[in-house]
């Protein structure tokens, strides 16, 4: 990917790409509509102003630095600044709980908060550990800040020279999400982190005239992963989202090649592209029409900014085939992907080598296998070095230098994963008999008048699904909703054994979200307080009058 065989750490290569093109534009920032470029050379310039202000703060080597900010260049430069001051960076979300933030900022042992613009600042701000030094980033007015980001430019020189990290310094302590309680600290040193980068860029062959859009939240793994250490080993230009409601303008603007999307924004952006063609049937029509199918798909692409995507990345859930089926039509393979905070190398498919309903085979580098119990363990030098501060479970995590994901998975004749389950998801019903709910719920991803789902059943008859409508389902009169969503459980019902099989739908009354404890800040679903939120109205279930062709409906 590049020319520098001396790079050994994500900061090497941003240093490499610095000295080799310090006028090309690296960072791309739309605000209020205007876009202002950023140079390698000026985010060095940057970002070494702001090492000096975070060792004049006290930050010594290892101290870590927490980042809460929505995505934008400085959050990439503040990064840039925390790895050249000899800190760490501990992220935090913007859609976080002042309880969540506050327990990372004392679990880290952060010292300085580099705040930008976030959705939880009124929260956070009253409650912020003593003695915690705050910078505020571009646009982000904090009267209580130590010091403003442009006061920090104009009052510090720029640290001398490139500082060097060693291998094993920290890089970065990643948050989970938090679905089984509270979220571990994910640590990476330098060398993981620069394989994190080399084992993902030589997968997806990225170069430096690759362009990325970032969007989903860089305190995630993912994110950080594909958009912040790939762009530094393989040099090339990210721009950012300004907003919800700028997306598709920002989308056109960058135009990126290599696009990361959940399934249900896929789907969203296929119930946009039918709509404006006025249905599905019109759409087929024309697409069927030699003389304009490639005029067609060309300008679906270039309505969602992805006409020049040589490759588009699903994941976080299951993409269902009737999906992957319909962007196919459109030349716009989904190339599903599989990995997790402890590893963000696992297996991916790819447009030349792909299998649909699979997570594809390993990226380069990485190693993959099944144990004797079905789970997926994972080995490369792309992967954590442990949990900050709970050795224990490190210890259950990382065995003799495989990560045991908690998946129960498969790999097939042709080397494609496929997920079957999760290890401690998996519920035993009344009757005695084990279910594995993931599967299932990945029937009803696509559904339109559905957002969210989770299928319980512990101690319970038969199984349940339960779930949070999308705004067409809240839309749509009730009748339709329940006969739409009942006939697919049939249909699914239909593929199941006769111990899975759903008895009945419960329709949750409100969204599900992380203020009310039943989905995490990255929208996982939280199984347990679903689970028992949801029992009584799931043993009422069984007392209406349903058959195998009308599950009951129960709204909460």
């Amino acid at each position: 990917m590049t020319n520098n065989t001396v790079a050994q750490t994500p900061l090497d290569c941003f240093y490499y790409w610095e000295s080799t093109k310090p006028d090309a534009v690296y960072l791309s920032q739309p605000t209020a509509g205007q876009w202002c470029d950023y140079s390698w050379g000026e985010v060095g310039q940057q970002a070494r102003k702001a090492a000096a202000c975070l060792q004049a703060m006290g930050i010594k080597q290892g101290e870590r630095v927490c980042i809460l900010s929505k995505n934008c260049a400085h959050w990439m430069i503040a990064d840039l600044a925390i790895m050249m001051s000899g800190g760490a960076s501990a992220p935090a979300f913007t859609s976080m709980s002042a309880d969540d933030v506050l327990y990372i900022l004392e679990h880290s042992g952060s010292k300085v908060l580099i705040v930008g613009e976030t959705d939880n600042w009124d929260q956070i701000k009253d409650c912020l550990p003593e003695g915690l030094a705050v910078i505020s980033l571009p646009g982000m007015d904090i009267p209580q800040a130590d010091i403003g980001w442009a006061q920090l430019l104009e009052n510090f020189e720029p640290v001398s020279g490139n500082p060097a990290r060693a291998l094993d310094d920290e890089l970065t302590t990643i948050y989970t999400s938090g679905s089984t309680g509270k979220p571990k600290g994910v640590m990476y040193d330098f060398e993981g982190a620069y394989h994190v980068a080399l084992n993902l860029g030589d997968t997806y062959r990225m170069t430096e005239d690759d362009i990325m859009i970032s969007y989903l939240p860089m305190a995630h793994g993912f994110e950080r992963a594909v958009v912040d250490w790939m762009s530094l080993l393989a040099g090339y230009r990210v721009g950012f989202n300004e907003s919800l409601t700028t997306f598709a303008e920002d989308m056109k603007q960058v135009r990126p090649t290599v696009f990361q999307c959940v399934p249900r924004l896929w789907t969203k952006f296929q119930e946009g592209v039918v709509a404006k063609f006025g249905g599905q049937d019109i759409l087929s029509g024309k697409l069927a029409d030699s003389e304009q199918s490639d005029a067609i798909k060309l300008a679906i692409k270039q309505g969602l900014g992805l006409d020049r995507a040589r490759l588009c990345l699903t994941g976080s859930a299951p993409t269902p085939m009737p999906l992957h089926q319909w962007y196919e039509a459109l030349d716009m393979p989904q190339c599903e992907i599989y990995g997790q905070s402890e590893v963000l190398s696992g297996t991916s498919n790819l447009p030349w080598d792909r299998k649909a309903g699979t997570l594809g085979k390993p990226t380069c580098h990485t190693d993959i296998k099944i144990s004797d119990i079905g789970e997926i363990l994972i080995r490369a030098r792309a992967m954590m070095t442990g949990y900050l501060n709970e050795p224990e479970k490190t210890a259950e995590t990382l065995i003799d230098g495989w990560i045991h994901t908690g998946d129960k998975g498969e790999i097939d004749a042709d080397g494609f994963l496929r997920i079957t389950g999760r290890i401690k998801e998996i519920f035993k019903t009344a009757k005695g008999k084990y279910v594995a709910p993931v599967p299932i719920e990945g029937h009803f991803v696509s559904n339109p008048y559905i957002e969210q789902v989770c299928l319980i059943g512990n101690g319970l008859p038969q199984t349940v699904l339960t779930l949070q409508l999308s705004e067409i389902g809240k839309n749509a009169a009730r009748e339709v909703v329940a006969a739409e969503i009942g006939k697919q459980v049939v249909a699914v019902n239909e593929s199941l054994g006769a111990h899975e099989k759903m008895a009945g739908i419960v329709i949750s009354a409100q969204d599900w979200s992380s203020a009310n404890g039943r989905v995490t800040h990255t929208m996982k679903i939280k199984r347990q307080p679903i689970e028992q939120y949801f029992q009584p109205l799931a043993e009422g279930v069984f007392a209406e009058s349903s058959t195998a062709a009308h599950p009951a409906v129960i709204w909460e």
